[in-house]
This record gives C-alpha cells, sequence and structure tokens, in this order.
C-alpha cells in the first residue's frame, strides 16, 4: 500500500512539473478539463492515467513512429 501511495505521488509531482510550462491562457478546454500535450504515446498515458477525467491529453508522435524522430 505504501508503495502505492509514494508512486501516485511521484507521479503525480511529475506532472506537475510537466505542467509547470503550460500558461493559462488556452490550457482549459471547452469543458474545462485542462489541456495536455505530450511529445510520444508513453507520455500521453501516462498524463491520462494521472490527470484522469480532468485532462484532454493530445501525443504528437503518431502511435508506432520513431520517437528519436518526433
Amino acid at each position: 500500500m505504501l508503495q502505492v501511495h509514494v508512486l501516485r505521488r511521484a507521479a503525480t509531482a511529475w506532472l506537475v512539473l510537466l505542467l509547470g510550462t503550460v500558461t493559462a491562457t488556452g490550457a482549459l478546454a471547452g469543458d474545462g478539463r485542462l489541456r495536455v500535450v505530450a511529445s510520444i504515446n508513453d507520455l500521453a498515458s501516462i498524463a491520462a492515467a494521472v490527470g484522469g477525467d480532468r485532462v484532454e491529453v493530445t501525443a504528437i508522435a503518431r502511435p508506432g513512429s520513431d520517437v528519436h524522430r518526433v
């Protein structure tokens, strides 16, 4: 149980760090959810898992693309 709490806290802190560059203007979707744009699908999955229904996540890279060329 303690590990889950620590991992969730670390993931939340990481997401807050990532979202620290988001500006207030245009950061909210029309339904009030926070817009998150991730470079690769793995990061988009993490953001969606942490943010849940409070975020609208978009990945820049297409599924299966070479992440070193995004």
